[in-house]
């Protein structure tokens, strides 16, 4: 990377915090004997000042958060020594003689003209339902290798906004702001870096498709659970290994993807969703399916290929409405009996599994 700190010594609370106020005058850095130490809450404070003002130069207004600085260090640097990390990436170049000095350095290693142009293009487009920020990475060389960092404050006021990409951006976390799009139908977070959703996300009562492909959720949020108007939920691509009770809550449920997750055992919930018409739990690691899933009577399309499932219960003419089954890659033996009770089929996988053996 162009621009550097190195700390030659390191004094600091072994793991990182969402807020200034954890720290205290105690928990100091020092960059070099020249410099002597500095309280890492002044530092922050420091950082965050510099920032704003690069905003302000570059024509916009600075998010208005007095834990600016620190939460852009998390968003590349989170867990214990986060901030040890931090430092350590970005290599010594040059010597400092100052703390501002090396606030402005980190300030424009952040904030590079491109980050700007993202801005501009957002400013462009304030006023369309739809909002797509999916390709700017591609179009944006300097921003490939690291997150957006922080989502332009502007997005959060767009109240009539319906459609919402934020895709392909490395983000790290999702704004608690998200929750003044109350006007937002569709929210796409795919191919990101996100371990959870924000708490405030059940405000968006309106939302119907919700889409965090590809990111790095090892627990189910939550959250999810409690809007009203979602019909289709794509959480495919994460490391969940299991659904919470309240997932019920969501009636009006129509298409899940949860394929090539870490699920073991199959989520007693899905079996109790009787509005799913689409389920997808390929690439698991499914040995069983229980027969309660015949229930469904809605299904009209549902992948189990990629898995380890041996045999299946019987019921499945339940499955009256289905027109796509993918069974393949399992270790299944025979056919299912009663299979050929499903008049709507259209569709049937049995590929890369040893029938007959």
């Amino acid at each position: 990377m162009k621009y550097i700190v190195y700390f030659l010594c390191f004094l600091l609370v072994p793991e990182m915090h969402a807020s200034l106020s954890a720290y205290d005058e105690e928990n100091c850095l020092q960059l070099s004997p020249k410099l002597g130490k500095i309280p890492f809450i002044r530092f922050c404070q420091l950082l965050n000042g510099t920032l704003k003002e690069r905003f302000q130069k570059n024509g916009f207004e600075a998010p208005d958060h007095s834990d600016l600085g620190l939460n852009i260090i998390n968003c590349y640097f989170t867990g214990k020594n986060g901030l040890e990390l931090f430092t350590k990436k970005l290599r010594k170049s040059k010597k400092y003689k100052t703390y501002k000095d090396l606030c402005e350095n980190i300030a424009e290693f952040l904030l590079t003209n491109a980050y700007f142009d993202i801005w501009r293009y957002i400013k462009e487009h304030l006023y369309e339902e739809t909002l797509d920020l999916s390709s700017l990475r591609q179009s944006h060389p300097s921003l490939t290798e690291k997150s957006l960092v922080i989502i332009p404050p502007e997005i959060f006021r767009l109240s009539h906004l319906k459609i919402l990409d934020l895709s392909n951006l490395a983000l790290f976390f999702l704004p608690e702001a998200i929750q003044n799009l109350s006007s937002l139908e569709e929210l796409y977070l795919k191919d990101n870096a996100l371990a959870n959703l924000p708490h405030t996300l059940d405000r968006l009562k309106n939302l119907k498709i919700l889409e965090v492909k590809n990111n790095k959720i090892g627990s189910f949020p939550e959250i999810i659970c409690y809007l009203p108007s979602l019909t289709s939920l794509n959480l495919a691509h994460n490391k969940l290994s299991c659904l919470p009770d309240a997932f019920n809550f969501l009636t009006s449920l129509t298409d899940l993807d949860l394929s090539y997750n870490q699920f073991k055992v199959f989520p007693s919930p899905i079996s109790r969703s009787l509005s799913l018409e689409i389920l997808n739990l390929e690439g698991n690691v499914l040995e069983s399916l229980p027969a309660e899933l015949y229930g469904l009577s809605d299904l009209r399309g549902l992948w189990l290929g990629h898995n380890k499932i041996k045999e299946l219960p019987a019921g499945i003419h339940g499955l009256e409405n289905l027109k796509i089954l993918d069974l393949g890659y399992n270790f299944l033996n025979r056919i299912l009996p009663g299979i050929q009770h499903l008049r709507n089929l259209r569709y049937l996988s049995y590929s890369h599994n040893p029938l007959g053996e």
